[in-house]
């Protein structure tokens, strides 16, 4: 069961693409499974709609910390909070 959203909330339902707004955009190598914001829409000017976001849902400061264990860090864009690139560290904390 889903609770009503107020009509001017909904996303398209009759868009192909959307799913609560994200559309699937594969398996990236580092995150797993991704979303990107509905392509039929603009969404945010600062990365372009570029941003992904990963399927496995967790909070920031958990998703910095999972990533930071595997040598990862993460680019986020300040607008929309997608990640738009992922940059390796060396053991040190410096970029490779």
């Amino acid at each position: 069961m889903t609770t009503p959203v107020p009509h001017d909330q909904e996303t398209a339902a009759a868009c192909p693409w959307c799913i609560d707004g994200f559309t699937p955009m594969g398996v990236h190598p580092d995150l797993g499974p991704v979303f990107r914001m509905c392509p039929t829409d603009d969404w945010c000017d600062v990365c372009g709609d570029y941003g992904l976001f990963p399927a496995d849902f967790m909070p920031l400061d958990e998703r910095i910390n999972a990533m930071l264990s595997l040598g990862l860090a993460a680019v986020w864009c300040p607008n929309c909070l997608g990640i738009t690139s992922v940059i390796p560290l060396t053991n040190n904390g410096g970029i490779r």
